[in-house]
């Protein structure tokens, strides 16, 4: 049975500069994604295959260009455009991470029933 997945934390280790104001923050989930879950939430943040939970993110300037967030083993690496405050939990980079992380639960489990 699939159990969601969150964000729970930061690897604060990882955390890169990226150059330019931007950041790569290493988003660490509660668990390494099947594969298919992580295609969806690919698609997604990556700018294609907006859905209603998403859309409120998909024209702000935090998005990153497209094809530039991965997925590593349990890690989301995002590009994070501003300071720390964007990227710790409840802020911007953080939130939009989250609800694609949400979207890609919802996408997933549908093709489960």
């Amino acid at each position: 049975m699939f159990e969601d997945i969150y964000i729970e934390g930061i690897d604060r280790g990882k955390i890169e500069n990226a150059g330019g104001g931007k950041t790569i923050v290493p988003y660490i989930l509660s668990s390494e994604p099947p594969v298919k879950w992580a295609n969806y939430f690919l698609e997604t943040i990556n700018g294609s295959g907006f859905t209603s939970d998403t859309s409120d993110f998909s024209r702000t300037s935090d998005l990153p260009l497209s094809g530039t967030t991965k997925i590593a083993g349990n890690r989301v690496l995002f590009i994070c455009r501003g300071d720390t405050q964007r990227i710790e939990k409840g802020g911007h980079c953080w939130d939009i991470v989250a609800a694609h992380v949400a979207d890609a639960n919802k996408r997933y489990r549908k093709t489960l029933s």
